[in-house]
Order: C-alpha cells, then sequence, then structure tokens
C-alpha cells in the first residue's frame, strides 16, 4: 500500500483528530512503534462511497500515548495494558488540539469501562496517515476538502 509524502506536524495529526469529531476509534493496535486505529465516522466516509463507514489512521513513531480521564477512575484495570483498556472503551471524539507539544484528544465515554464521562487522549507521534475504508491513501488535503464538503452540505438534504 503507497501512502503519500506530506510533511506532518503535530498540528496536522490534532487537525485530522477535530476532523473526526463524533467518530469512535476503535481497534487500537501497536506494531513497531506506530499505532493503527480504525476510526469510525460514516457520515464522512460514505461521501468516498455510500457503503463505507470507517478511516484507519496510523501514527507513525508513536513517541507518547496516554490517557487521562477527566475524573478519577471509577474503575480501575491495572491488568489491562492501556492498548487493552483503549480496545475495550467506547470512545465518541469531541474535540482535539495541541497543548504544550502533544496532541489532546478530548474523547467521551460512552461504555463506562472506567466508570467516568470520558477523558483526554494525550499523544505524540512523527506522522500520520489515513486511509479510506478500502485502503486507498487520503491526503489531509482530502481529508479536510471531505470534511468542509460535508459541513457545507449538512441540513441541505
Amino acid at each position: 500500500m503507497a501512502h503519500s509524502k506530506e510533511v506532518i506536524s503535530l498540528k496536522d495529526i490534532s487537525n485530522v483528530f477535530s476532523i473526526f469529531h463524533d467518530g469512535g476509534p476503535e481497534e487500537w493496535k501497536i506494531h513497531n512503534g506506530n499505532l493503527s486505529i480504525k476510526m469510525y465516522c460514516q457520515y464522512l466516509a460514505e461521501l468516498i462511497s455510500p457503503e463505507f463507514e470507517f478511516f484507519t489512521i496510523e501514527l507513525i513513531g508513536v513517541k507518547t500515548l496516554d490517557y487521562k480521564p477527566w475524573e478519577p477512575f471509577k474503575i480501575d484495570h491495572p491488568e489491562l495494558s492501556l492498548i487493552d483498556k483503549l480496545n475495550k472503551c467506547e470512545f465518541e471524539i469531541a474535540t482535539a488540539e495541541l497543548e504544550n507539544g502533544e496532541v489532546s484528544v478530548a474523547c467521551h465515554e460512552h461504555n463506562s469501562f472506567f466508570g467516568t464521562p470520558g477523558g483526554q487522549i494525550i499523544l505524540v507521534a512523527d506522522g500520520i496517515k489515513i486511509n479510506a475504508q478500502d485502503g486507498k491513501d487520503i491526503s489531509i488535503k482530502q481529508l479536510t476538502a471531505i470534511c468542509k464538503s460535508y459541513w457545507d452540505n449538512f441540513g441541505k438534504k
């Protein structure tokens, strides 16, 4: 699978997560220092093809990955790795921003795995790759245009 050669900043990564507002990150996998996430965001995916429901994003060269709940954990799962914990949560992305050299992704937690309303996923990576459900590369510029098209037409149907 070929990938585009965009120069990516942490601000770009933050913008990608912001574009996936209301999206649900699932199937978190770490392999060789990269983090793969299936990002369910049907309202954007179906603009590529009506049957599409998700994108796959890959964070390249992950330096930091953490989860900071908004409230203390009511339920902790010390036996599980962070990736296992993230895979058990039903998150919905609210916002993302760059803070203190880290991408901070605010997520609501819908299944109360930790017994909290949500928290911040904190990450730092060297880059990001985005693929449509069919595996085709999507540049940040293309993703931004898809998002703009959605919001420009929101409520016009």
